[in-house]
């Protein structure tokens, strides 16, 4: 079984209390960070949180083509 680094599961809690804005704007900021084995479970918990926060919207984004949520989010 696989272990998340204790920095990992430190940034899934930051996750959760960050505003949608914040979270748009850290997920937008993953397209020019290094690749890395922690990036895909990074971008994976802020869409995570999105989806929890409006479904509606995050769905809506998932069948668009653009690349960042900001728009379907209305922030």
């Amino acid at each position: 079984m696989n272990e998340l680094k204790p920095s990992l599961v430190q940034t899934h809690e930051i996750i959760q209390t960050r505003t949608t804005y914040e979270l748009i704007a850290d997920f937008e900021a993953t397209d020019d960070a290094q690749p890395s084995q922690e990036l895909p479970i990074v971008r994976g918990w802020l869409m995570d949180e999105l989806e929890k926060r409006n479904k509606v919207a995050f769905d809506c984004w998932l069948e668009s083509s653009e690349p960042s949520p900001r728009k379907f989010f209305c922030v």
